[in-house]
């Protein structure tokens, strides 16, 4: 029995596992997996914790593990080793370990790392949102039914677990879910995660948009990452960037490259971005804007180039899918940039491609006033059907399985609803059209994208027995401002599920913040939050003004990387413990499993 001396006293569990094959297990031949728990006493006196299970997966594989370790308080001595094989992939990993209250120091035989067990790193992986003391129920959850689990088991016999949310359905793409496959909604309860409801997939080749126009000032969004693209035509280049504005010395830097082959963001050494004569405007997209944005470098009144300061003025747009058969859904759009051909939705209209020698950047033939526009000669018309989710011109769909010239589709520029064309009035000229004003000043405009990629396409659920498409709530989203004055864009889709703050990759080794493009076999890397909102932080959503308190769900901490002297002078040396293996396994023979409706005693009560 377990003393004050021992608090594990001394005992040996060994267990075996099978497939479970219906109301009984079948326990005839090999297990799946065997091992065992137990405790000893060492020849010093040390009692010793050992650990052991090997996996037999057949054709996928297999695991083996082994631990022995001493542990006293807060102090640790351990041996362990892992190695997997699983369906060709293999690692083999073995360790030396010692701990106290302030240190933890380990080994793998070619390296020591020293970590601090007083200095961390957190990050929150999961939010909840909270009403506020001005709310109707003060302290009360916030629940949004934005997304859940789903499985699908294809022709093969195979099953895949994926998501369904407010921005559409993700499933590994070697599943070949198909337009009206049956998934499985996934529910997760205290017996593990089981298949509930089933609903029929709705796949659209191609899917609408909506942008809705918000403005901030680049003072507001000091230090947010912005992605811009750039190309340098005296080169032949082009590269992506990721660039922050700093309100400080008010200039727009250079803080990362993308690598164009895994499109991870790689740091560079901060460099100003400097604008040309040839420049107009500074485009980007941002995570934490919701969507793409720009700041004019043109003087309104002469179009003179000008400098970027705290005040500038940046627009955004927040993006919305929108939903077949929904009230707000458009019917007639009007497109002047990027006009896919109706007989060829591959290629777009000739007059759409603002070629060089057009007479006006607007690309109109003369100047003519928005209401004197003719469809088919000054823009293209199209229609978007609510039944089937389809923008159509002349009749055909706007589909088609062509990559486009990135890889990314086809895409529609800004498109406007025909009532909306009174906007476009130029300021100096009532008798002329101002088109580029789609990009700019209409609070609301549209795009339609469809191509051979999975975010090309509108992706729904239907439910069978009623016929309709499922209906998920729309995120909120939220503005919040760090502790270090910085405003961020954040959307929630409901209980733990808070995203848009910026990131940074750390070593996976050590916890220490590395370039998110430097991973490898030996040195792996993973993307977490660079900071954190505190508990009871103040958010607002951006459409109702009303406030939210945050609260952390989720949270982990790493230990801080340290000197290895902080681990050798604190006394810590790695144990010589023999791992424990295969032999000393014993088939545990406890008999038939009983049929038991109601346990007799528990908790040492009679029932």
């Amino acid at each position: 029995a377990k003393s004050d001396e021992n608090p594990y006293g001394i005992f040996k569990m060994d267990f075996q596992a099978f497939f479970d094959e219906g109301d009984r297990t079948d326990t005839t031949g090999e297990p799946l997996l065997k091992g065992y728990l137990m405790s000893e006493r060492d020849t010093d006196g040390t009692i010793l914790l050992k650990f052991f299970d090997n996996a037999d997966f057949g054709e996928g594989g297999g695991r083996d593990e082994a631990v022995t370790l001493s542990r006293e308080g807060s102090s640790v001595l351990a041996h362990m080793r892992a190695s997997e094989n699983f369906f060709g992939d293999s690692f083999e990993h073995e360790f030396q370990i010692a701990a106290n209250n302030d240190y933890f120091y380990r080994t793998d035989g070619a390296g020591h790392v020293c970590l601090s067990r007083t200095d961390v790193d957190e990050t929150v992986h999961r939010y909840n949102l909270y009403a506020t003391e001005s709310a109707a129920s003060p302290g009360s959850l916030v629940t949004r039914d934005s997304g859940f689990s789903i499985t699908f088991t294809n022709d093969d016999g195979k099953k895949y677990h994926g998501w369904m949310g407010y921005w559409g359905l993700w499933i590994p793409e070697e599943a070949g879910l198909e337009n009206g496959d049956t998934v499985n909604r996934e529910t997760f309860d205290f017996g593990g995660p089981s298949e509930g409801t089933p609903y029929t997939v709705v796949i659209v080749p191609g899917k609408l948009k909506k942008h809705t126009r918000n403005t901030v000032t680049l003072e507001e969004i000091h230090g947010v990452p912005l992605h811009w693209s750039h190309c340098d035509f005296d080169l032949g280049e082009c590269a992506n960037f990721v660039v922050e504005w700093n309100k400080d010395t008010q200039k727009l830097m250079k803080t990362a490259r993308m690598n164009q082959d895994n499109w991870v963001p790689e740091d560079i050494t901060p460099e100003e971005v400097l604008f040309t004569a040839e420049d107009w405007d500074f485009n980007f997209w941002s995570q934490s804007l919701q969507g793409n944005g720009s700041a004019s470098l043109r003087a309104p009144e002469t179009g003179d180039l000008i400098a970027l300061t705290n005040d500038s003025v940046v627009i955004f747009y927040k993006e919305d899918i929108v939903i077949p058969g929904s009230d707000d859904a458009p019917t007639d759009l009007v497109c002047f940039q990027d006009c896919p051909d109706p007989a060829d939705p591959s290629s777009y209209l000739e007059a759409s491609r603002w070629e060089a020698g057009d007479d006006s950047y607007q690309n109109l033939a003369q100047p003519v006033a928005p209401g004197s526009l003719v469809a088919g000669t000054h823009y293209a018309a199209y229609t978007y059907s609510a039944d089937t989710g389809l923008l159509e011109g002349d009749g055909n769909p706007i589909v088609t399985e062509a990559s486009g010239e990135f890889g990314s589709g086809t895409w529609t520029g800004r498109m406007v609803r025909p009532e909306d064309l009174a906007e476009l009035v130029c300021d100096w000229n009532a008798d002329n059209t101002c088109a580029w004003k789609v990009w700019s000043e209409i609070d609301v405009t549209y795009s339609w994208e469809t191509g051979p990629n999975e975010w090309n396409r509108f992706s729904a659920l239907r439910n069978p027995s009623t016929g309709e498409l499922l209906a998920l709530d729309p995120p909120l989203f939220l503005e919040y401002v760090h502790t270090n004055g910085v405003k961020y864009y954040l959307e929630y889709n409901g209980p733990g599920n808070l995203y848009g703050f910026p990131g940074m990759c750390v070593n996976m080794d050590t916890g220490t913040e590395v370039d998110c493009g430097d991973w490898s076999e030996d040195t792996p890397i993973r993307w977490v939050t660079a900071i954190n909102a505190a508990d009871g932080s103040s958010v607002t959503d951006t459409a109702t003004d009303t406030q939210y308190y945050t609260k952390a769900m989720d949270k982990e901490q790493r230990m801080k990387a340290t000197n290895e002297s902080h681990c050798t002078g604190a006394g810590l040396a790695f144990p010589d413990y023999e791992l424990p293996d295969e032999s000393l396994w014993e088939e545990p023979v406890i008999g038939e499993e009983p049929d038991v409706d109601v346990p007799a005693v528990i908790g040492g009560v009679l029932q």
